[in-house]
Protein backbone atom coordinates (compact mmCIF):
# COMPACT_ATOMS: atom_id res chain seq x y z
CA UNK A 1 0.00 0.00 0.00
CA UNK A 2 1.37 3.31 -1.01
CA UNK A 3 -0.39 5.56 1.77
CA UNK A 4 -0.20 3.96 5.40
CA UNK A 5 -3.22 4.82 7.91
CA UNK A 6 -2.67 6.56 10.37
CA UNK A 7 -0.97 9.90 11.01
CA UNK A 8 2.66 9.98 10.56
CA UNK A 9 3.62 13.28 10.76
CA UNK A 10 4.29 14.36 14.57
CA UNK A 11 3.21 18.39 12.99
CA UNK A 12 0.04 16.86 11.74
CA UNK A 13 -3.63 16.65 13.84
CA UNK A 14 -5.36 14.31 10.68
CA UNK A 15 -4.42 11.00 9.26
CA UNK A 16 -3.84 10.23 6.02
CA UNK A 17 -7.51 8.93 5.59
CA UNK A 18 -11.36 9.55 6.25
CA UNK A 19 -12.66 8.26 10.23
CA UNK A 20 -14.66 5.77 8.48
CA UNK A 21 -12.43 4.25 5.82
CA UNK A 22 -9.65 4.04 8.63
CA UNK A 23 -12.19 1.71 11.05
CA UNK A 24 -13.36 -0.08 7.88
CA UNK A 25 -10.36 -1.33 7.41
CA UNK A 26 -8.78 -1.72 10.87
CA UNK A 27 -12.14 -3.90 11.69
CA UNK A 28 -11.13 -5.84 8.21
CA UNK A 29 -7.31 -5.90 9.74
CA UNK A 30 -8.66 -7.18 12.69
CA UNK A 31 -10.38 -9.96 11.82
CA UNK A 32 -8.09 -11.39 9.60
CA UNK A 33 -4.76 -10.12 11.38
CA UNK A 34 -3.72 -14.27 12.02
CA UNK A 35 -3.44 -14.25 8.04
CA UNK A 36 -1.52 -11.40 7.50
CA UNK A 37 2.64 -10.97 8.89
CA UNK A 38 3.15 -7.17 8.40
CA UNK A 39 1.68 -3.93 5.96
CA UNK A 40 4.37 -2.23 3.81
CA UNK A 41 4.08 1.04 2.69
CA UNK A 42 6.12 3.96 1.38
CA UNK A 43 4.22 7.66 1.69
CA UNK A 44 6.26 9.19 4.33
CA UNK A 45 9.70 8.15 2.20
CA UNK A 46 12.37 7.59 5.52
CA UNK A 47 12.55 4.09 6.75
CA UNK A 48 10.14 3.72 9.48
CA UNK A 49 8.49 1.12 11.54
CA UNK A 50 5.31 1.37 13.89
CA UNK A 51 2.80 -1.44 15.44
CA UNK A 52 0.38 1.25 15.99
CA UNK A 53 -2.44 1.07 19.00
CA UNK A 54 -5.86 0.87 18.49
CA UNK A 55 -8.53 1.65 20.95
CA UNK A 56 -10.68 0.11 18.61
CA UNK A 57 -9.39 -3.45 18.37
CA UNK A 58 -6.62 -3.53 21.89
CA UNK A 59 -5.90 -6.67 20.73
CA UNK A 60 -4.52 -5.27 17.65
CA UNK A 61 -1.11 -6.63 16.42
CA UNK A 62 -0.38 -4.23 13.70
CA UNK A 63 2.97 -4.10 12.29
CA UNK A 64 3.71 -1.54 9.06
CA UNK A 65 7.21 -0.51 7.71
CA UNK A 66 7.61 2.34 5.67
CA UNK A 67 10.14 1.43 3.23
CA UNK A 68 12.66 4.32 2.28
CA UNK A 69 11.81 5.98 -1.84
CA UNK A 70 14.50 5.82 -4.32
CA UNK A 71 13.80 9.66 -4.72
CA UNK A 72 15.88 12.03 -2.83
CA UNK A 73 12.50 14.06 -1.60
CA UNK A 74 13.21 16.20 1.25
CA UNK A 75 16.90 15.54 0.91
CA UNK A 76 16.21 11.98 2.49
CA UNK A 77 19.33 9.55 1.23
CA UNK A 78 17.58 7.74 -1.43
CA UNK A 79 17.02 3.75 -0.41
CA UNK A 80 14.70 0.53 -0.55
CA UNK A 81 14.44 -2.27 1.75
CA UNK A 82 14.98 -5.89 1.31
CA UNK A 83 12.59 -8.16 3.05
CA UNK A 84 13.36 -11.98 4.36
CA UNK A 85 9.64 -13.64 5.67
CA UNK A 86 10.13 -16.98 6.86
CA UNK A 87 6.92 -18.33 9.02
CA UNK A 88 8.47 -17.54 12.56
CA UNK A 89 10.94 -14.08 12.04
CA UNK A 90 10.82 -11.93 9.30
CA UNK A 91 14.21 -9.73 8.65
CA UNK A 92 14.77 -6.59 7.13
CA UNK A 93 17.12 -4.56 5.66
CA UNK A 94 17.22 -0.66 4.41
CA UNK A 95 19.93 -0.05 2.04
CA UNK A 96 20.52 3.93 1.39
CA UNK A 97 22.54 5.65 -0.80
CA UNK A 98 24.87 8.31 0.53
CA UNK A 99 23.31 10.83 -2.05
CA UNK A 100 26.38 13.18 -0.85
CA UNK A 101 28.80 11.24 -2.03
CA UNK A 102 27.15 10.46 -5.30
CA UNK A 103 26.88 14.24 -6.13
CA UNK A 104 30.37 15.33 -4.94
CA UNK A 105 32.57 12.22 -6.05
CA UNK A 106 30.44 9.86 -7.89
CA UNK A 107 31.19 7.62 -5.57
CA UNK A 108 27.89 4.53 -5.27
CA UNK A 109 28.16 3.89 -1.47
CA UNK A 110 24.95 2.39 0.12
CA UNK A 111 25.31 1.83 3.80
CA UNK A 112 23.18 -0.82 5.03
CA UNK A 113 21.44 -1.07 8.54
CA UNK A 114 20.26 -4.44 9.33
CA UNK A 115 16.69 -3.81 11.26
CA UNK A 116 16.39 -6.82 13.39
CA UNK A 117 20.36 -6.84 14.44
CA UNK A 118 20.80 -3.23 14.88
CA UNK A 119 17.14 -1.58 16.95
CA UNK A 120 17.10 -5.19 18.89
CA UNK A 121 13.39 -5.95 17.82
CA UNK A 122 11.37 -8.30 16.11
CA UNK A 123 9.55 -7.56 13.01
CA UNK A 124 7.03 -10.66 13.79
CA UNK A 125 6.06 -8.92 16.84
CA UNK A 126 3.65 -5.72 17.67
CA UNK A 127 4.67 -5.97 21.43
CA UNK A 128 8.72 -6.18 20.27
CA UNK A 129 8.20 -2.72 17.74
CA UNK A 130 5.89 -0.93 20.78
CA UNK A 131 8.79 -1.55 23.31
CA UNK A 132 11.40 -0.06 21.01
CA UNK A 133 9.59 2.59 19.93
CA UNK A 134 8.55 3.19 23.85
CA UNK A 135 12.51 2.84 24.47
CA UNK A 136 13.28 5.69 21.58
CA UNK A 137 10.27 8.05 23.27
CA UNK A 138 12.14 8.32 26.83
CA UNK A 139 15.59 8.44 25.49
Amino acid sequence: MHVPPGQWWTTSRTGYWKEEYLNAYLDLFAQYQDKIIMLIGAHAHPGEIRAPISSRHPDLELIIMMTPCLAPYSFFQPGYTVIDIKPTKINAEWRFLQLQDYILFRFINFNTIDINKEFNINLASATSVRAFTQTIAED
